[in-house]
């Protein structure tokens, strides 16, 4: 399982886990709380827990199956997700940016 947690900025911290299965990148979040301090520990089980039980996981379509494009993708998916108190709700509805998937 792959592990992405967000840098530290104004908005809430994000960890992103992830595998790439037969259809692409398999991926969902766990964010963290305004009010909440953020602990990787937390972030990885929360985000794990909800990727073992295929709760709210998002499926991207990509073909390169590097380290590297998972940790573009989550990056700009933590960015999505940081920014969306309801992320749960609408993580299906996220998109990548083409220019990401293929950088």
């Amino acid at each position: 399982m792959l592990v992405f947690h967000s840098k530290p900025n104004s908005q809430s911290r994000v960890t992103i886990v992830g595998e790439y299965n037969d259809e692409g990148l398999s991926v969902t979040a766990a964010r963290c709380g305004k009010r909440d301090n953020f602990s990787k520990k937390i972030g990885r089980a929360i985000a794990s827990g909800r990727f073992n039980k295929n709760h709210f996981c998002l499926q991207i379509p990509t073909e390169e199956r590097t380290v590297a494009n998972f940790l573009n993708i989550a990056n700009n998916l933590a960015d999505q997700i940081a920014q969306d108190t309801k992320f749960k709700e609408h993580i299906t509805s996220y998109t990548i940016n083409q220019e990401v998937l293929n950088t």
